[in-house]
């Protein structure tokens, strides 16, 4: 019986653990948009100047998990996160006050 509920914690850990560091993360990626000011297109900030750059292959193998480029670019897939056609990113906050996300 231990081990049963050992190997259903794990599971539970397995499952709840990433989405709540996703969640984290996405909360983290638009305070960064809010604190620099990129809220629109003539504002846009590059990845770069947002320190949103993806880890290289080393820097992963020395830490943990970032789970802040996922959270950008998921933010992008649904809208809330713009592109500029030069490439530069900014928040749109109407499109986050209409989307479940402002919610959490």
């Amino acid at each position: 019986m231990e081990i049963f509920l050992l190997i259903v914690l794990f599971m539970v850990l397995l499952v709840v653990l990433p989405l709540m560091m996703n969640k984290r993360a996405i909360k983290q990626v638009i305070k960064r948009f809010r604190d620099r000011q990129a809220l629109d297109p003539g504002s846009a900030k590059t990845i770069d100047e947002l320190d949103l750059r993806p880890p290289s292959f080393r820097e992963r193998l020395m830490r943990f998990r970032d789970y802040k480029p996922a959270a950008l670019n998921g933010l992008v897939r649904v809208g809330i996160i713009k592109v500029t056609e030069d490439g530069r990113f900014y928040l749109s906050e109407e499109k986050l006050r209409n989307s479940k996300i402002a919610n959490f």
